[in-house]
């Protein structure tokens, strides 16, 4: 029983230390991220779609999953399945091979972090 309290108390300080400083703000909480923003804008301004939105907002966006010829398309996912097929996805090499090769998707701007993208965001 003592062993418990003072797993408790221990816990209750770990809680205590590392318990947000924020504000509740229910209003951005539910905002806009700045990088889906950004993407929106980017659209208004030009920008070309470059991926697949795999969560639809209407029945046109609509995306129900992957096929095996669109993961099968890309670079990355066709090397990953060959060194798994071969028993090499785990090693060392393996790992090496999938970080120089680029996948097929090019990436859109939400899929992106403020900082990543630069800071472009104020």
């Amino acid at each position: 029983e003592r062993a418990r309290a003072e797993q408790h108390l221990r816990l209750e300080r770990l809680r205590a230390m590392v318990a947000p400083e924020v504000e509740a703000d229910p209003d951005r909480v539910h905002a806009e991220t700045n990088a889906n923003k950004m993407y929106k804008e980017g659209l208004q301004h030009g920008d070309k779609e470059t991926g697949t939105r795999l969560y639809a907002v209407n029945a046109k966006n609509f995306y129900s999953g992957y096929t095996f010829d669109r993961l099968m398309g890309d670079t990355r996912h066709r090397l990953a399945v060959a060194l798994h097929e071969n028993g090499l996805a785990g090693t060392q090499a393996g790992r090496e091979a999938l970080m120089q090769i680029k996948g097929s998707l090019i990436p859109r701007k939400d899929m992106f972090t403020s900082e990543q993208l630069g800071g472009l965001v104020g």
